[in-house]
């Protein structure tokens, strides 16, 4: 739970610096290519929490393996 909510301020912290620079940038940078580097921030938040939560899945299944086995 608590590698979960670290990962998902990181990602909500990227996405942040994503939009602010997209901001920042908005004349310099083709509205296309902001529009996509937000979307791929939010995608990387998404794969980040299903990294955590097949971890935490492929741990508990090890942990009743080696009960049995013990």
């Amino acid at each position: 739970l608590w590698l979960s909510a670290r990962m998902d301020m990181i990602g909500a912290l990227q996405v942040f610096a994503t939009v602010l620079f997209a901001v920042s940038e908005r004349g310099d940078i083709r509205p296309a290519f902001l529009g996509v580097a937000i979307s791929n921030s939010f995608q990387i938040l998404v794969f980040l929490s299903m990294v955590v939560a097949s971890s935490a899945d492929v741990d508990g299944n090890i942990s009743s393996v080696e009960r049995i086995l013990n």
